[in-house]
């Protein structure tokens, strides 16, 4: 029996001292007593169930894998299903906020805002395109230093500038790997940043500038 290979016991012998407090507790009780544990890849279930007028407790075990990993499934479905309802939330909040301003600030305020929600990241800012096609700082929230605000990327330069150039969105997983060519290296030093996505904003086929997400 599993239980009793990860015990080192066999049949009849007592239980570990570890178990101990499960009986004293089921004894002093008069209750059944129960707890789960994991064995590989096995779930079981323990009943200590103490005998009226009797100084002993009986141990019962049974193999609930197949019913916790219904539950697990049960719950990451639920888990997902909230997840895109905040992410459908969250982007009718920046469609209203677009469409019933013409208030630039209030707009990426309401983006930066949702994008935090959205991507469960630590940080975001929105660099905008200017006639130069320079990507310049123009709003950012969850930043811990003005280090952001020092932020222009020429379209075309770093994951940012690609992401702007080939308007695409971009995700790196670990910008401290040299070979990523992240070229803003003092704001992920300052910030401690390690995962980033950058964005395109476009607007009728036009760039606007570019969405950047930092954890």
């Amino acid at each position: 029996l599993p239980l009793l290979k990860q015990w080192g016991r066999h049949m009849g012998e007592l239980l570990p001292t570890e178990w101990h407090s499960n009986v004293e507790t089921a004894m002093q009780s008069g209750e059944i007593n129960t707890t789960d544990i994991e064995i590989g890849s096995k779930v079981f279930s323990l009943a200590f169930v103490p005998i009226a007028g009797n100084d002993y407790v009986n141990l019962y075990g049974a193999d609930i894998t197949k019913r916790v990993q219904t539950e697990n499934r049960l719950r990451d479905s639920e888990q997902s299903a909230r997840d895109r309802l905040r992410r459908l939330q969250a982007l009718r909040t920046i469609d209203q906020a677009i469409t019933s301003t013409l208030n630039l600030e209030e707009v990426l305020d309401s983006v930066l805002s949702e994008t935090l929600t959205l991507l469960d990241v630590d940080a975001a800012a929105v660099l905008l395109v200017d006639e130069d096609d320079w990507l310049t700082y123009s709003a950012g929230a969850g930043f811990n230093t003005k280090e952001i605000q020092r932020s222009m990327v020429h379209v075309g330069e770093g994951i940012s500038g690609k992401s702007a150039q080939e308007l695409e969105l971009h995700w790196v997983e670990d910008t401290r790997d040299p070979s990523i060519g992240f070229t803003r290296q003092g704001l992920l030093r300052a910030e401690k940043f390690v995962s980033y996505y950058a964005a395109p904003l476009v607007s009728r086929g036009s760039l606007l500038g570019i969405l950047e997400a930092y954890k």
